[in-house]
C-alpha cells in the first residue's frame, strides 16, 4: 500500500460484517479513542439490503462533507453510469475525516483520486497544524488532476508539518512512553498495596468524587438524568377549576329539579364566556373548565333527558341535589403554584417527567451527563465478530456489561474504548488519549492482580503521575479492585473475573457515579431470609442471589444463584441482590438456612 501523497501511514485495518451497529462502533473507536485522522470504508454503499455502511456513517458524524461526495459521484460518472447507483457518505466525528469508498477496487480507487488532493488540506482544518492560507493558496491554481498512484488503506494517521492553523486551537498532548519493562522475574511476589476494608474503600471514593456542572435541558428529553437544582410548579394543577366526572354543571344553590340545558362543555374548550344562570345547567365532560355560574357538577348517573328538540338533542333535563364543590377539582388543588416538585439528586422517570410538563416547567436544570470510557484489557479477550476462538482466547462480556450497566443508568455519555492488549505502551496511549478528551472516569477490567501481565497500577503511578488510593480490598469477590485519581478523572480499574467486575462495579464505581450527580450513594439494603446455609469464608463475602417474594412471608427469601466462583458470569446474570456475608470468626462461621440476613439490592442490572 501507498501513502506518500498523504504523507500518512496505515494503523488499523479491520474487516466488518454487514451489520450496522459493529461498522458503528468501529467508526466511534477508531474517532474518539484512536484519534485517526481518516477512515476510509469500502463497500456497503449500494442499494442491497445488507448496504448499510452510509446510514452507519450518518449515525456516527457530526458534519457531513458534501463537497466530496459531489466530487466522486462527477468524477466516477465519467468512468460508468454505474456510478448513479451509489449512496456513498462523507462527513466529520471530532476531528477525523470519514469517507465512505465502493466495494470494487477500480471504483473505490477512482473516487478516492477524486478527492485525495484535498484530504490533507482538510485534515490540516480539523486538526489546526499546517498552514491553511498557504495551501489553500497553492490548492486555488491549481487544476483538478487526480493522482492515479494511490492505493486505498483505511485508516490512516496524517503525518502532519508547518505552522498552527488559525481556525481552532485543540490542545496538544505530547503522549510519554511507559517506563514499565516487561520483566516477569522482577515482579513482585507480595502485593505493596494494604488490604482496605469496604468501608475505607468506599470512604477514599466518597473523598475524591466530586460534583459536576449542570446545565439547562428540555424535561421531555430528560429521562434517567438527574435534577441539580430544586423544581417548583410554575402553573398550578388543574391551573381552572376542572369536572371529576361527566354530567351536567350546575349551581348548587337551585338544588334538585328540572333545568333546560344551555351549551355542552368539553374538555379544552377554550370558549371563557359561559355563564350558567339560575335555572339552567351546561352539560360538561371529565376534565372540561367549569363554566362560570356554576359551582358544581351532577354524575351522568344521577340525571334524566325531560325533553328534546327535532335533531334529538336534548333541552331539558333533571338532576339531583349536590352541594358546592361537588365532583370538582378547585384550582391547585393537585399542585398549587411555587410547590415544591422535585429536589436535587432526584432522578427522571416517567411519571416526574409527566409531572414536569403537567406544571408548566419545561427547561429544567440537571447535572451534565458524565463522560465515562470503558476498556477491556488483556490478549486473550477477543471481540464477538470473530466466529472461531483460538486456543487461550475468551469473547469480551466485561467491557459491553459494564456499558450496559452505564447506559442503564441514563446519565452517563460512554465511549467504548475497546480491548487493549496486555502491552504497557498501548494501554498507556489509550489512557493518555481519554484524559486528553477530558473524562471524568477511566474504567478498565482486568490487569490489577498479581501476574507478570498486569500493568493497569503501575501505569496509574508510574506513567500517568495519578494517586492509586486503593489497590486491594478485604471482599470476595473483587480483592484487587483499584482505584486512583489522575488530576480530576476518576479511574476504576475492576478484576477480569467477569462477576467480580460486576459485583465491584456496583460496590464502587456505582456510589461514585451518585456522588458526581448529587445522589445519595449508598445502596438500597432490605432484610431477607435465607434459602440455605451459607458457610463463611476468611474474607467477607458479597453472595449473588435472587430474591422471591412469591412466598407468604414478610421477608423476600434469598435464593442463592448457586456456584459463586468470580469467573461464573452465569451466577451474576441471574442475580437481583448481594448477600451481606461476613467473614468467618470462632464466634459464627455460617448463617444457617431461614436464618435472617441483610441484602443488597441490584435491581437495575
Amino acid at each position: 500500500m501507498s501513502h506518500s501523497p498523504l504523507n500518512g501511514e496505515c494503523v488499523e485495518f479491520k474487516i466488518v460484517p454487514d451489520e450496522q451497529d459493529e461498522i458503528e462502533q468501529i467508526l466511534r473507536i477508531w474517532s474518539d479513542v484512536n484519534k485517526v485522522d481518516l477512515i476510509l470504508t469500502s463497500g456497503g454503499t449500494g442499494f442491497s439490503k445488507r448496504d448499510v455502511t452510509p446510514e452507519a456513517t450518518r449515525n456516527v458524524i457530526e458534519k457531513e462533507a458534501n463537497g466530496m461526495v459531489i466530487a466522486m459521484m462527477q468524477y466516477s460518472l465519467t468512468k460508468t453510469p454505474m456510478a448513479m447507483l451509489s449512496r456513498a457518505v462523507a462527513g466529520i466525528r471530532g476531528t477525523t475525516l470519514i469517507i465512505n469508498l465502493p466495494g470494487s477496487s477500480k471504483g473505490a480507487l477512482e473516487c478516492f483520486e477524486s478527492v485525495a488532493g484535498q484530504i490533507p488540506h482538510a485534515i490540516d482544518l480539523l486538526q489546526n497544524s499546517a498552514n491553511c492560507a498557504e495551501i489553500q493558496s497553492k490548492m486555488n491554481g491549481l487544476a483538478f488532476s487526480p493522482s492515479p498512484e494511490l492505493k486505498i488503506s483505511s485508516p490512516v494517521k496524517i503525518k502532519q508539518t508547518g505552522h498552527v492553523c488559525p481556525h481552532k486551537k485543540k490542545k496538544s498532548v505530547n503522549f510519554k512512553k511507559t517506563t514499565i519493562t516487561d520483566n516477569p522475574a522482577r515482579r513482585d511476589r507480595k502485593s505493596p498495596w494494604p488490604m482496605l476494608s469496604v468501608q475505607e474503600a468506599l470512604r477514599l471514593i466518597f473523598e475524591n468524587s466530586q460534583k459536576v456542572s449542570s446545565e439547562e435541558i428540555d424535561c421531555r428529553k430528560a429521562m434517567g438524568r438527574i435534577i441539580s437544582d430544586k423544581i417548583e410548579a410554575r402553573v398550578p394543577l388543574p391551573p381552572f377549576p376542572a369536572s371529576i366526572k361527566d354530567g351536567y354543571a350546575v349551581r348548587s344553590t337551585d338544588g334538585g329539579g328540572i333545568r333546560k340545558l344551555l351549551t355542552s362543555v368539553a374538555a379544552g374548550d377554550a370558549r371563557d364566556d359561559i355563564f350558567v344562570a339560575s335555572g339552567y345547567v351546561a352539560r360538561i365532560n371529565t376534565g372540561a373548565p367549569l363554566p362560570k355560574g356554576a359551582d358544581a357538577v351532577v354524575q351522568v348517573e344521577d340525571t334524566n333527558v325531560i325533553s328534546m328538540d327535532d335533531d334529538g338533542e336534548e333541552t331539558e333535563v333533571s338532576v339531583t341535589a349536590v352541594p358546592a364543590g361537588n365532583d370538582i377539582r378547585p384550582i391547585g388543588s393537585d399542585v398549587s403554584a411555587g410547590d415544591d416538585l422535585l429536589f436535587p439528586g432526584d432522578r427522571l422517570n416517567p411519571s416526574k417527567i409527566g409531572l414536569l410538563c403537567t406544571t408548566g416547567n419545561r427547561l429544567i436544570k440537571v447535572y451534565r451527563k458524565l463522560k465515562i470510557v470503558v476498556f477491556s484489557t488483556g490478549s486473550e479477550v477477543v471481540e464477538l465478530d470473530q466466529v472461531e476462538l483460538k486456543h487461550g482466547q475468551i469473547y469480551d462480556a466485561n467491557r459491553y456489561t459494564l456499558i450496559g450497566f452505564l447506559n442503564n443508568l441514563g446519565y452517563c455519555d460512554v465511549i467504548d474504548g475497546g480491548i487493549l492488549p496486555d502491552q504497557p505502551q498501548t494501554c498507556l496511549d489509550a489512557f493518555q488519549s481519554a484524559l486528553e478528551d477530558e473524562v471524568d472516569m477511566i474504567i478498565t477490567s482486568g490487569g490489577v492482580s498479581m501476574g507478570d501481565k498486569d500493568y493497569i497500577k503501575s501505569i496509574i503511578t508510574n506513567d500517568l503521575g495519578g494517586k492509586l488510593q486503593f489497590g486491594r480490598v478485604n471482599m470476595k469477590p473483587g480483592k484487587p479492585t483499584t482505584f486512583g485519581t489522575i488530576g480530576s478523572t476518576l479511574f476504576f480499574g475492576l478484576p477480569g473475573n467477569p462477576s467480580s467486575s460486576a459485583v465491584t462495579f456496583n460496590l464502587f464505581v456505582k456510589p461514585a457515579l451518585r456522588i458526581m450527580t448529587g445522589q445519595n450513594p449508598r445502596p438500597k439494603v432490605v432484610k431477607v431470609k435465607l434459602a440455605q446455609e451459607i458457610v463463611f469464608d476468611g474474607r467477607p463475602e458479597y453472595h449473588r442471589c435472587i430474591l422471591d417474594y412469591s412466598r407468604e412471608s414478610e421477608l423476600p427469601l434469598a435464593v442463592s444463584t448457586g456456584s459463586q466462583c468470580s469467573a461464573n458470569i452465569q451466577s451474576m446474570a441471574r442475580a437481583n441482590a448481594l448477600i451481606i456475608v461476613p467473614q468467618f470468626s470462632e464466634a459464627k462461621e455460617s448463617y444457617t438456612s431461614g436464618e435472617i440476613a441483610s441484602a443488597m439490592l441490584i435491581d437495575d442490572f
